[in-house]
């Protein structure tokens, strides 16, 4: 038998304490990185079930005045649907993910390198850019945004993700979506822009668009401020 002056001593309490101290801060560290997924997923799945915003982070930035309007997909010109397609994202629909992860680490290789971005952006990819992040191509801002496209691109349809980057996408100072470009740069609707080459289409749009003859705010307020897209 031990003699009572040989047992061993008790654990103290602080070490217990430390333990339970060191399971709650994992905890709270695991909920802290769950937590902005399991919003961002939430916020996927209204915008998958039809949610528009009014303002996106980008218009917030940029300040009053905006001409937007939200236009269906089918109120969308087959032709401009294909162009977009085209010259933005070619993969859309039949890839895997919000982007391809060669891609992806061919671009951090060249941003780290201070090289050309040598692919750009996708789809999924510049829609959360333009609905929730700001204009910024540091690191930071990179890594959100692909961790925003990843989620919504394996909740979104390819055609619900196509028709909210058209309706979101900048066309020129304080102009956004296809409704107020399409009557303002072409006076016509957009269910109504024809081509019978969606590259060239696409590539002239936007060069248009972002060209140096753009005129000034005021007039770009005055001449699109009230697209009928949304009366059908």
């Amino acid at each position: 038998m031990t003699e009572p002056d040989q047992a061993q001593p008790p654990a103290p309490a602080n070490g217990k304490k430390a333990k339970r101290s060191k399971r709650k801060w994992r905890r709270k560290l695991l909920l802290a990185l769950i937590t902005p997924l399991v919003l961002v997923q939430i916020i996927a799945f209204m915008f998958s079930m039809g949610v528009t915003p009014a303002r996106t982070a980008y218009m917030l930035e940029a300040g009053e005045p905006n001409v937007y309007q939200f236009v269906s997909i089918n109120h969308m010109s087959r032709h401009l649907l294909a162009a977009t397609i085209a010259h933005e994202d070619e993969q859309l629909g039949t890839r895997s993910g919000a982007f391809d992860l060669g891609d992806l680490q061919a671009r951090a290789q060249a941003y780290f390198q201070g090289k050309p971005d040598p692919s750009g952006s996708t789809i999924p990819q510049q829609l959360v850019k333009n609905i929730f992040l700001w204009d910024d191509q540091n690191a930071v801002r990179k890594g959100i945004e692909a961790v925003l496209a990843t989620q919504f691109s394996y909740t979104l349809s390819p055609q619900r993700t196509l028709e909210l980057y058209l309706n979101y996408a900048q066309f020129g100072p304080h102009l956004y979506g296809v409704c107020a470009a399409s009557w303002y740069y072409f006076g016509t609707p957009p269910w109504n822009m024809t081509d019978v080459n969606p590259r060239s289409s696409w590539a002239s749009f936007r060069c248009r668009t972002w060209s140096s003859g753009i005129p000034r705010e005021a007039s770009i307020w005055a001449r699109a401020s009230t697209p009928p897209c949304g009366t059908l």
